[in-house]
Order: structure tokens, then C-alpha cells, then sequence
């Protein structure tokens, strides 16, 4: 009698691996996504800070990312991971500042921060 694996053996062990596989792949994508969101908000965080130092500095807020250069070195090179959007500074009143990443398509998905506090605490 000859030893090895039937085919119906084998093609259990492949429907258990493709059902295995079925689970794990929009697991994956959900961390993933996670990630880059959370990636995206460390960004702002990074700008904002910098943009508080540049106050201190000099004494106004600006919004152009490449004056943040001066304080924290590529600044300006920061973009979302998502989708490699960009991001925004704006001065919503007199002595106030915001960052947001406008290339998102549900902008508020990822936040904001205003004056230093973040939107998704």
C-alpha cells in the first residue's frame, strides 16, 4: 500500500487555508488603515508643535509650511499617508492656529488641531 495524502485531503487543507485567509485579509486592511491614520495625526501634531515654537520665535503664526522649515527641519515635506495628501495651516482669529489634512476625503476622519489640542482626544 502506497503512503501520501488523498485528494480530498488535500483540497480540505486548502479550503481551510483559503477560509483562514478570508478572515485575515480585512483584518489586515483595518490595521492598516489604522496605522495611517494615526501616522497622518502624528503629522499634524509634529506641525502644530512647530508652529507654536515659530510663535515663540517670531512672534506670529504663519501658514506656510516651509517658514515651519526654520524650526523643524522638513516640515514641509510632511504629507498624509493615507493618500499622501498635504496639509493645511490657518489662522482661524487673531493669535490662533489650526492644522488640518485637507486631502482626505472625510477631512474630519483624521482631525484637526486647534491652538495645540487635537480633535480626537
Amino acid at each position: 500500500m502506497k503512503k501520501g495524502f488523498t485528494l480530498i485531503e488535500l483540497m480540505i487543507v486548502v479550503v481551510i487555508i483559503g477560509i483562514l485567509a478570508a478572515m485575515a485579509i480585512p483584518k489586515f486592511t483595518n490595521v492598516q488603515d489604522q496605522a495611517k491614520t494615526a501616522g497622518c495625526r502624528q503629522n499634524m501634531k509634529v506641525i502644530a508643535t512647530a508652529e507654536a515654537v515659530y510663535f515663540a520665535v517670531y512672534d506670529s503664526y504663519t501658514t506656510a509650511l516651509a517658514n515651519l522649515n526654520k524650526i523643524q527641519p522638513n516640515a514641509s515635506l510632511l504629507r498624509c499617508p493615507t493618500q499622501s495628501g498635504t496639509y493645511t495651516l490657518w489662522l482661524p482669529g487673531a493669535g490662533e492656529y489650526a492644522v488640518s489634512c485637507d486631502d482626505y476625503p472625510a477631512v474630519s476622519e483624521h482631525g484637526s488641531v486647534y491652538e495645540g489640542i487635537t480633535s480626537w482626544q
